[in-house]
């Protein structure tokens, strides 16, 4: 028989008078369906509804944040009819959808992703500062604009889906909105505060400032293709391009107010939403926009269009929708309902029984339906048997379920065995506040999962004697039966495992417990147990956690005992204190001019004799300390001192102090010293402390002094020496410093880039501290270019543009680091691979026009297009026929030019022509565009035909016939 297995008997709660009120696991049942509840408006599920997008005209996403500042996302599969509750944490600020499945959420400081449509949102690796906007190129290339948390705007980039972010800043406005890559393609834009409009056309790689002709903060943006966009924001502000940003021109809007977001749902239908409730339409590609009647006057941040009719609208503490292409807009309100469904099926075997509680005052009934499907057939028990429930009006009390779960085991009718359960409530009365406390539900399944990461610590007390264990572990994995408690198995040495204790509850996830001796090996190990009394009393065990293991040794509790106390000798810069404890411990002192003491000397070492130098002191000063002695395994705090405090008096004498090392390069450093009298010095340094040069410094009691000529990466020692007045030897102990590091390059790579009309090469490489980049690079000519970028970096990278093919470079790789040291350049020699991409063609127009008059009219078609890059321009043509044999073709201009345009002649009027474009580059790379067909003018009358013709109107009835 299949071990015993309980659902979760969480307590679920709603309140169908207050949504505030309205509470519910979302971990364990989801809301669906819904009975009889009072009409109204409930609370709004946010106070500002910062982002919507939407995956078809039902399924929409909401997020921003509730009324006291937790971010919250919401989701209807109902076109807004309901609502149900995805996450709660951090204030979001933008959502965008991929997919049906993938999708990301912005907010402050933190980006969201979710790859199962929102069930679960989990943070993708951290970003600093504010989300506005997002957009995904594919499902690893994805775009973030906001600002940092220096309130600059910022881009930010992920290649591997989330998994890292890459800050872009632009320190020169405030703030980035919002970001758009129209058609996926590399072209995108972005706008954000003081009219800024900034382009990429690689991808993201690079943003280039575009004139926008407005100072006014900009919020949305909407292109229809990659040169037709716009972008709405301060002031009423509505801009377009049609040249991919070369011009943006001002749109009359008729608002005043702010505009905060634009979408267009095909090329000549947008909308735009705004303050107080503003939202204008354009069906005419932006030559006019016409405001819309709407029901609010709040403020309205987003919208989302999923179809050509369909749009939904937020902002602060409303969600409007349309389905009518903005005909009319509508408020969406949100309902409690008061069916609710776990979203966790199980296996199962015999159903033990259902239990509920009503909360305090309610008056109503829970009814139930069964599945064993997974929910995709109900069941009910009609009195004689179980039968398919066709909606919710086919009810059982849990007291008729339970008499005849019997029957319902195993696959009953067509089931696979997978349990799901429905509660519907009817209260006595829908105006009255009815709550339900709690829903159990009785199963035989799998038994619980194992507890996870169980761990063990010492807690014992060496002082008195008392050896003690202590266990922590993580509850098991989701998805497994509800645990009751837990038991806690021991084996000691290796021997058999027996049961020492239990948590009074499945929620404690500790024990701790007392053991005989500090020479056993104590191994542990835990497991969950189920315990049901609903259909019958049972206890569930689940499989073993992980053993640990652990000898006690303890932990001391207080600080070793003074044997002798501290005992001080001196000298003007120095003083060497000496105690003695019962037992071995650590060595510290806490020493100062004051009793906050700010200075701390000492050792690790455990002994019993303790002795601590202190080096550095002012000579005539009088200096309060106090000691420490601690053990290596102890309880008490790290901060427990020694009762009493301790002052000590240096004495005045010839002394060098205060000696300190500063302003330290790769190849020098500043040395300054005091001297207690007027007196020269002579400062000794070198590698080890036998030192090996010298560098006199004159008299005077402050000293300061540079040492120059210095190796980068190493260690120095020094000693100042001097004679006082009377001619003694005065001399300080030795100090040690560090040069910095001198820049180097390592690991240059020369790639050839392909995916350009011309030839280009991506160079990187690394330095061993931050340092700027520049790259210079010769051809053969002798003609030298340079690129820099005085960004201090260690990963470094740049594309060399507009290179020739199949040609010689000498490349010189160099950089400084932040105080301006050089890195010694490398160079290498790098041959560009020939060209072999042919030119793309776009931008294809035809003219034609004729000559002449009558039957000796002639034809002309003029054919003009666009290339990538310089090629040669030609026609291949045929009259008549289908396309398919083009045996005619114009004299090929071998000018390399990028706009072409090419005459086809004495062609017939009134015929169709088929043709296609033939180009090559400077390689004879050729390209030929799809055959396309144009029809010829028609040919004109000749003078002769217009007077017949008017002499036959005039005199034609002596023809017998009218006008011809």
């Amino acid at each position: 028989m299949a071990p015993q297995r309980t659902l979760a008997s969480t307590s679920y709660e709603w309140d169908l008078n207050n949504a505030s009120n309205y509470a519910y696991n979302s971990s364990e049942i989801t809301i669906s369906g819904g009975l009889a509840y009072p009409a109204g408006n409930y609370n709004a599920l946010l106070a500002n509804i910062n982002g919507i997008d939407c995956t078809d005209a039902n399924t929409c996403y909401i997020d921003g944040y509730d009324s006291s500042g937790t971010g919250k996302i919401y989701k209807t599969a109902d076109g807004g009819a309901h609502w149900t509750q995805q996450y709660s944490g951090t204030a979001l600020y933008s959502i965008y959808f991929l997919n049906n499945s993938t999708a990301y959420a912005g907010g402050n400081n933190i980006i969201l992703k979710t790859t199962d449509g929102g069930n679960t949102w989990n943070p993708t690796s951290a970003v600093s500062g504010f989300i506005y906007s997002m957009y995904c190129r594919d499902a690893n290339i994805c775009f973030a604009s906001g600002e940092n948390n220096s309130y600059k705007g910022a881009i930010f980039q992920t290649t591997n889906g989330g998994a890292s972010w890459t800050a872009q800043n632009f320190n020169t406005i405030s703030f980035m909105v919002e970001i758009d890559f129209p058609g996926n393609g590399n072209i995108g834009y972005v706008v954000g505060d003081a009219g800024t409009i900034l382009k990429t056309t690689d991808g993201g790689n690079t943003w280039n400032t575009q004139v926008s002709g407005t100072s006014n903060a900009l919020y949305g943006i909407a292109c229809t293709d990659a040169n037709t966009c716009y972008t709405d924001g301060d002031a009423g502000t509505i801009l377009q391009t049609i040249n991919g940003g070369a011009n943006w021109n001002t749109q009359t809007s008729g608002a005043s107010y702010w505009l905060n977001d634009i979408k267009f749902i095909n090329n000549n239908t947008g909308f735009a939403v705004g303050q107080f409730g503003t939202i204008l339409k354009t069906t005419n590609g932006g030559v006019t926009w016409v405001a819309q009647s709407v029901p609010i006057t709040h403020n309205l941040f987003m919208i989302s269009c999923p179809s050509a009719n369909v749009c939904y609208t937020g902002g602060y503490q409303n969600n409007l929708k349309t389905v009518n292409a903005g005909s009319d807009w509508v408020n969406i309100y949100y309902y409690p309902t008061s069916t609710i469904i776990p979203n966790v099926s199980q296996n199962y075997s015999t159903l033990m029984g259902f239990k509920e509680n009503l909360g305090t005052g309610s008056t109503g009934t829970i009814y139930y339906q069964v599945s064993n499907d997974d929910g995709a057939t109900w069941y009910w028990y009609d009195g004689t048997a179980w039968t398919v429930a066709a909606d919710n009006t086919y009810l059982n009390t849990a007291s008729v379920i339970n008499q005849n779960i019997s029957s319902f085991t195993g696959n009953y009718g067509s089931g696979t065995g997978k349990f799901k359960w429905k509660a519907i409530f009817h209260g006595s009365s829908a105006s009255d506040s009815q709550k339900l406390a709690s829903i159990q539900v009785s199963i035989k399944g799998n038994p619980p999962n194992p507890p996870q990461s169980l761990e063990v610590s010492d807690v014992s007390n060496r002082a008195k004697g008392v050896w003690a264990a202590a266990l922590t572990w993580d509850a098991p994995q989701a998805g497994g039966t509800q645990v009751s408690f837990y038991q806690i198995e021991r084996s000691d040495n290796g021997g058999p495992w027996h049961q020492v204790g239990v948590t009074s509850d499945g929620t404690q996830q500790a024990y701790a417990e007392i053991v005989g001796s500090s020479n056993v090996n104590y191994s542990y190990r835990v497991e969950a147990v189920e315990h049901d009394t609903i259909g019958g009393l049972y206890n569930n065990v689940s499989d073993p956690s992980n053993v640990v293991s652990i000898t006690p040794t303890g932990k001391y509790t207080s600080m070793p005992s003074l044997v002798t106390p501290p005992s001080v000798t001196t000298s003007a810069t120095t003083a060497n204190i000496t105690w003695s404890t019962d037992r071995v411990s650590s060595s510290a002192v806490d020493y100062g001019t004051d009793t906050s003491y700010g200075s701390i000397a000492g050792s690790q070492d455990a002994v019993t004799y303790h002795s601590v130098s202190l080096k550095g002191l002012i000579p005539g000063a009088s200096y309060h300390y106090k000691i420490q002695s601690l053990d290596q395994e102890r309880t008490y705090s790290d901060q427990d001192y020694y009762a009493g405090d301790y002052v000590f008096t240096t004495p005045l004498s010839a002394e060098i102090s205060n000696l300190k090392i500063s302003d330290i390069h790769a190849d020098s450093a500043l040395v300054s010293w005091q001297t207690t009298q007027d007196m020269a010095s002579i400062v000794n340094y070198g590698k080890t402390t036998e030192y090996g040069a010298t560098l006199a410094a004159g008299g005077g009691t402050s000293h300061s002094i540079r040492l120059t000529g210095l190796d980068n990466s190493s260690t120095y020692h020094l000693k100042i020496t001097g004679n006082d007045s009377a001619g003694n030897l005065v001399q300080s102990d030795d100090y040690s410093f560090e040069t910095l590091a001198f820049p180097k390059i390592s690991n240059p790579t020369f790639e050839q880039v392909t995916d350009q009309p011309s030839s280009g090469l991506r160079v990187s490489w690394d330095t061993n501290v931050p340092a700027s980049s520049q790259i210079q690079y010769q051809d053969a000519a002798g003609v030298v270019q340079t690129v820099s970028d005085y960004q201090l970096i260690t990963q470094h990278e740049m594309i060399l543009s507009g290179l020739k093919d199949k040609t010689s470079y000498r490349v010189v790789v160099r950089g400084r680091d932040g105080l301006g040291n050089e890195a010694v350049p490398v160079s290498q020699d790098v041959t560009t691979v020939a060209d072999t991409r042919p030119p793309a063609i776009s931008q294809i127009t035809t003219e034609n026009s004729s000559e002449g008059y009558g039957v000796s009219t002639e034809s002309q078609l003029i054919v003009s297009w666009t290339t990538d890059e310089p090629a040669t321009s030609q026609v291949e043509y045929e009259e008549g026929g289908n396309g398919r044999n083009l045996n005619l073709a114009t004299q090929e201009d071998t000018s390399l030019v990028t706009s072409h345009a090419v005459i086809i002649s004495h062609l017939k009027s009134s015929t169709p022509y088929y043709f296609r474009i033939v180009t090559k580059d400077a390689s004879q790379n050729e390209a030929k565009s799809e055959v396309r067909s144009a029809l010829t003018g028609q040919a004109r009358p000749s003078v002769l035909d217009l007077i017949l013709k008017s002499v036959f109107s005039s005199i034609g009835w002596l023809f017998g016939g009218g006008v011809k």
